[in-house]
């Protein structure tokens, strides 16, 4: 709540500001039961981004292109849902499912109350972290991870909950401190969780750690 970097009623507004900051190059209100009441709060901790958005009571449908980023951009849901179509795979997003979207691949979305915490994480990032635990084998092989997270899983619910962590301590705590070794810490921290907790292409290596 700390952190608000925009807020809106108008769907134009929000679609130029929405393209800018995370590629979503198309966003349209479903119906008319709700207008668009965007909110969008943003923190940075070391080398990471963390996003909080809303789009209030209203139905929206968005899409994105495919970009030249190579990140991974971890979606979990605080309140609503949505239907998501991405690397040829149609799954669902709420409070117990959760998303990776591959930012380097075209996603298509509809989304009803839908609100969610979300944070940006460089694959480069991802896998020197991963070197640091298992060498060379990280460098060797692409780094995959499944689009839909069940966060009914112990590895999941420890994802969210380490997320809801690091929200709440930038949002409190560390709201206003400048320090370089705890930043870098919770950053190391949650890509070290995300790498350990969630299934992905080096599980195998990492599980012998």
């Amino acid at each position: 709540t700390n952190h608000p970097v925009f807020a809106s009623h108008d769907l134009d507004q929000t679609r130029d500001f929405l393209e800018n900051l995370n590629a979503i190059n198309k966003l349209e209100l479903i119906g008319c039961d709700a207008p668009m009441n965007a909110v969008i709060h943003a923190a940075s901790f070391s080398d990471l981004n963390l996003i909080y958005a809303s789009f209030g009571d209203a139905r929206v449908q968005l899409h994105t292109p495919e970009s030249d980023t190579n990140s991974l951009f971890l979606v979990i849901a605080t309140d609503g849902g949505a239907t998501v179509h991405h690397h040829g795979q149609d799954f669902e997003m709420s409070q117990n499912k959760a998303m990776f979207r591959d930012m380097q691949v075209p996603l298509s979305a509809t989304e009803e109350q839908f609100s969610a915490l979300g944070v940006d994480l460089p694959v480069n990032l991802l896998k020197q972290q991963a070197h640091a635990l298992i060498g060379d084998a990280a460098l060797m092989l692409d780094l995959k991870f499944q689009p839909s997270i069940d966060l009914k899983t112990p590895g999941g619910r420890h994802i969210r909950n380490t997320l809801h962590y690091i929200a709440h301590a930038l949002d409190g705590p560390l709201r206003h401190l400048d320090n370089t070794i705890i930043l870098d810490n919770l950053r190391d921290m949650l890509l070290l969780n995300v790498l350990m907790q969630l299934p992905n292409s080096l599980s195998d290596y990492l599980r012998q750690q």
